[in-house]
């Protein structure tokens, strides 16, 4: 007989209801549509809260750069991982609001994100006129 597959499931509790769930390189958890943060996805700890009400996220593949889409306007942020290991573990707590210094924000543009999507460090997308449109993720 063939090697045998086994599925690990794990579960964690957030420290608040989630919503809505987004992917990419960490768990993105939506509460009451404002209330929303970063999380690490094996244990669910808190990275950084973000007050946005979101409408969608966009991860670039590196895992470095995101997009987060709002009613009227999308925010360009670059994650910091190196500082985020070096904190955590150096064991340093983490309060209701997550790591300062874990996002930087690169970009904050008043437009309406329609569709996007990430090629490189260029986030291309449309917006609520349906126009192609593009920003760079680094500044």
């Amino acid at each position: 007989m063939g090697a045998r597959h086994s599925r690990k499931r794990r579960a964690s509790r957030p420290t608040f209801s989630a919503e809505r769930i987004f992917g990419g390189v960490l768990c993105w958890q939506c509460a009451q549509m404002i209330s929303s943060a970063f999380m690490i996805w094996a244990d669910c700890r808190l990275i950084r809260r973000i007050d946005v009400n979101v409408k969608n996220l966009y991860w670039a593949d590196s895992g470095d750069l995101v997009a987060i889409a709002s009613d009227a306007s999308f925010y360009i942020l670059k994650y910091n991982r190196d500082v985020v290991s070096s904190y955590l573990d150096s064991g340093g707590s983490v309060d209701g609001q997550g790591v300062e210094d874990a996002f930087e924000l690169l970009h904050e543009m008043s437009e309406r994100v329609r569709t996007g999507v990430w090629v490189g460090d260029c986030f291309i997308y449309t917006n609520s006129s349906w126009r192609l449109n593009y920003c760079v993720g680094e500044r």
